[in-house]
């Protein structure tokens, strides 16, 4: 298990991404989540509000309020994010059948992202007090898009992510990551894989020696729908977090605080 996950890290070295193989057990599982979201995002967004919490980080956003870039350009989608630790303090019979696919698709993909940051965190660092793969400060997110309804050439603009990994998985054409050169290359998602992202805070911590990963979700207007289903992974933010490797990539930088608030350059709320 532990060669899997230096090969993993090794890819992303190397490539700036990988992907991960899931069994066939997660592999439905992640079926029957897409076939839920499919349906719970046909309801009224006044339904969908009463479903989940109002926190920005725990319940349903309309499309206009996230964007990439530009407020003006606002992504074209819609989501719910949950925390990755809410689901774990819900009593069973509270959740809904919809929330039970959301916690056992999520919690397979941060029990995953537990692995790999315990194997890149001793590889690049000493530190052994922070928990850089904390359920407080992570969470699960599912975006839904109707590309049919857009012609803009994007649904969401090109962008990093401000965390340390993302994992996404999705169920048609749309991601396109961009290399050194400036070029674009689409992800064909798996039934049975996730692809893996790194993101700044991890280039952050390793001096830049894992890049960040810019990406954007392109418009294919034959779709009628468009379901991603990620998990953004983030160190604890409860104290002072110091860089892997020190150079001028980061100096004078505060990672914690950028954790925090790296949100608002997407026109959501800081993370606590």
């Amino acid at each position: 298990m532990l060669t899997k996950f230096q090969n993993l890290i090794s890819e992303i070295e190397n490539t700036g991404f990988s992907e991960v193989c899931c069994s066939e057990k997660n592999a439905k599982s992640i079926k029957s989540l897409q076939a839920l979201t499919s349906n719970i995002f046909k309801l009224r967004p006044n339904i969908l509000k009463k479903m989940l919490s109002a926190e920005m980080y725990a319940g349903y956003r309309k499309m206009g309020i996230e964007y990439s870039q530009n407020p003006n350009d606002p992504d074209l989608m819609e989501s719910i994010s949950l925390p990755c630790n809410i689901l774990k303090n819900k009593p069973i019979g509270e959740i809904s059948e919809f929330e039970i696919a959301f916690r056992d698709v999520g919690n397979k993909m941060f029990e995953i992202a537990e692995q790999l940051v315990s194997v890149i965190s001793e590889k690049y660092s000493d530190d052994h007090t922070t928990t850089f793969c904390c359920p407080e400060s992570s969470f699960f997110q599912i975006s839904y898009y109707k590309p049919y309804l857009h012609s803009r050439e994007t649904l969401q603009e090109l962008h990093q992510d401000g965390n340390l990994l993302t994992f996404v998985m999705g169920n048609g054409p749309g991601l396109e990551i961009r290399d050194d050169a400036g070029g674009f290359h689409p992800i064909n998602f798996e039934s049975d894989s996730m692809f893996v992202m790194p993101g700044e805070i991890l280039s952050l911590l390793t001096g830049n020696q894992v890049k960040t990963l810019f990406h954007k979700v392109k418009n294919h207007q034959k779709l009628k729908e468009r379901i991603a289903i990620m998990c953004f992974i983030n160190p604890s933010t409860e104290k002072t977090i110091k860089p892997w490797v020190n150079n001028t990539y980061n100096q004078h930088i505060d990672i914690r605080e950028r954790i925090q608030f790296h949100s608002t350059k997407f026109g959501l709320k800081p993370i606590a």
